[in-house]
């Protein structure tokens, strides 16, 4: 057994299962721990931010915790729309993830259905005349490249998720690019590089999405889980055939769940 893995795992809502009870960090941990490992897990959620939003919160989080693993997961917001927020929303930033709350769209808590398909080619549509801004992509690759940073500076190892695909096209458009971008920067730093493109390519988006096009399926959950329990496995057995020594820090943390 491969005793105290500690993981920690950041980012907007999905990485704590919004909105279902559980989510793909937990599901994470709990597939490592059935392989034999003691593994440690902290959650911690910004709904709604981009990595620029919550990259100061973020680097504390990594010089608290001292993990052996990062979990990132904000390149799905940073591909998006960037969020107008009111004073109560920004709260969130004082509270901890489990008290957390932003309220959901009802299309966030229901399966897909043909209407959501119709609903989605409809954004297609106004998209084309609209004048929204997406977020700048330079500023949240920074942000993404100084969370790495962080976690080297911390002997800890970024496991950086690409953007999710999402119902209306023109917001897959956008997260592919990112995505793309972000590849290239994570593979540059030597982190782990997680693509949930191709995840997701072995199911349809009407299994893999809830009706609101944004937020992920239970079943969505258990492929991203497994996708990153994964990654992480392969990098430990890497590590250990090449003669590395995992350093585990002598400090603990509660585990999730």
């Amino acid at each position: 057994m491969i005793d105290n893995i500690k993981i920690l795992g950041v980012g907007a809502c999905m990485i704590k299962g919004t909105p279902h009870k559980l989510g793909f960090f937990q599901m994470t941990c709990g597939l490592l721990a059935a392989k034999g490992m003691s593994v440690q897990g902290k959650l911690k959620s910004y709904p709604g931010f981009s990595s620029k939003d919550a990259r100061k919160f973020v680097l504390r989080d990594i010089r608290y915790t001292q993990p052996e693993y990062v979990i990132i997961q904000f390149a799905t917001t940073d591909a998006s729309v960037v969020l107008r927020f009111v004073n109560a929303t920004r709260s969130i930033l004082k509270k901890s993830a489990e008290e957390s709350r932003l309220p959901l769209a009802p299309a966030a808590k229901k399966r897909t259905s043909h209407l959501s398909t119709l609903r989605w080619q409809v954004q297609d549509f106004i998209s084309l005349a609209s004048s929204k801004k997406i977020n700048n992509f330079d500023e949240c690759l920074a942000a993404q490249s100084a969370i790495m940073d962080e976690c080297f500076r911390n002997s800890a190892v970024p496991v950086v998720l690409s953007a999710f695909p999402c119902g209306p096209k023109h917001k897959t458009r956008h997260a592919a690019l990112y995505t793309q971008r972000l590849r290239h920067l994570v593979d540059a730093k030597g982190g782990i590089f997680v693509d949930l493109f191709e995840s997701f390519g072995v199911g349809s988006k009407g299994d893999m999405l809830m009706a609101d096009g944004a937020h992920l399926t239970e079943a969505a959950h258990v492929m991203v889980a497994s996708t990153i329990a994964d990654a992480i496995r392969t990098h430990i057995a890497s590590a250990c055939m090449s003669g590395r020594r995992i350093d585990l820090p002598a400090t603990t943390v509660e585990p999730v769940g």
